[in-house]
């Protein structure tokens, strides 16, 4: 009795034919070297080209190379673990940004919001400098910073500002 093959096309099941079946649609193209094949004896579906009985058969697999392994061991790649933001440097950005956006409502606001950013921006970038494999951070810290001199200058003169024009209405 002869062996009964089964392989996979278009994702159904073909079968059973017989081994010199096999064989024909190796050699004619319509069963591809990759494509699965099942018989009795074999633990699972297998590429076709990896099975020595039908390569040694086949005029087509018995010109190609055997194939390659499988299993190709690949170096584990070595990621860096996330760093934690340092302390105050969203703090900072918030603040920095909530400084400036308190300009147009209250101007003694900027200046009690100015400087808290420009503190927490401070202590972050030097917490990033001191420790930069733990920390990460350092642009909000100084984007804070940056905001926070803003407001604070603006604050400052809008405080002048306002202060010059009550004493010239006195006068």
């Amino acid at each position: 009795m002869t062996q009964e093959w089964y392989y996979i096309r278009d994702d159904q099941q073909i079968g059973p034919v017989g081994q010199q079946q096999m064989v024909e649609g190796l050699d004619s193209g319509l069963i591809a070297p990759g494509t699965q094949v099942w018989t009795e004896g074999l633990a699972d579906w297998t590429p076709a080209g990896q099975l020595d009985q039908l390569r040694q058969a086949s005029r087509v697999l018995a010109s190609a190379p055997p194939p390659a392994p499988s299993s190709v061991a690949y170096p584990a790649l070595a990621c860096a673990a996330p760093r934690d933001n340092a302390p105050g440097a969203v703090a900072s950005m918030v603040l920095g940004i909530l400084a400036l956006a308190s300009l147009s409502a209250c101007a003694p606001l900027c200046i009690i919001l100015g400087p808290l950013a420009v503190r927490y921006g401070y202590r972050a970038r030097r917490s990033v400098r001191n420790s930069p494999d733990a920390y990460a951070g350092r642009g909000m810290a100084i984007a804070g910073l940056i905001m926070g001199w803003i407001a604070t200058a603006i604050g400052i003169a809008g405080l002048i500002a306002l202060a010059v024009f009550i004493a010239v209405e006195h006068l």
